[in-house]
């Protein structure tokens, strides 16, 4: 709970944020996982934005440690990351219309979730699953939808169970 108070209470200012610096740093951070897990990892060419450095670093590290925790059993790990630039009308609701965003795709090949907890899995303590069989607070991704909201973006979740889920993370461009 301190974590997620945190990401509102201790902001550092906005600065030039290289998220490909980020994903390599969160990469390089989890690569004995990696290696345990045999993921296969595609990223794209991400933007720089003006941000938090620290939060964004959570942001990304997080989706990519929950999609290696909720990998399907009967399968390798394949993540990737992609990224367009888009009108705010074009994307999800609650951007600012008039404004350009950086949608930032990380999909998985996991178990994947019912697409009837898309809204509920970002609620502080909220888990689809018990926490004998997946690890961790329950608080993950609601601290990930607060940081996108501090940087005046969005994350929404799609996922079919079995199939893998996709995170779009929007950022102003």
């Amino acid at each position: 709970m301190l974590a997620y108070s945190r990401v509102s209470t201790h902001r550092e200012p906005f600065e030039s944020v290289s998220l490909d610096q980020v994903l390599a740093d969160v990469c390089h951070e989890l690569q004995a996982d990696f290696r345990e897990t045999g993921v296969r990892f595609d990223a794209g060419v991400l933007p720089t934005v003006q941000g938090d450095c620290a939060q964004l670093r959570y942001l990304f590290g997080h989706l990519i440690a929950n999609a290696l925790k909720f990998q399907a059993d009967d399968q390798p790990a394949v993540i990737q990351v992609t990224c367009r630039t888009e009108p705010g009308a074009d994307g999800p609701s609650g951007l600012n219309s008039t404004a350009f965003y950086h949608e930032i795709s990380l999909s998985d090949n996991g178990i994947g979730f019912d697409m009837k907890y898309a809204n509920q899995i970002f609620g502080v303590f909220q888990r689809l699953h018990t926490r004998q069989k997946y690890a961790g607070t329950g608080v993950g991704l609601a601290i990930c939808k607060r940081v996108t909201e501090n940087h005046r973006g969005t994350i929404i979740a799609t996922s079919q169970s079995g199939r893998g889920a996709m995170f779009r993370v929007c950022l102003p461009a």
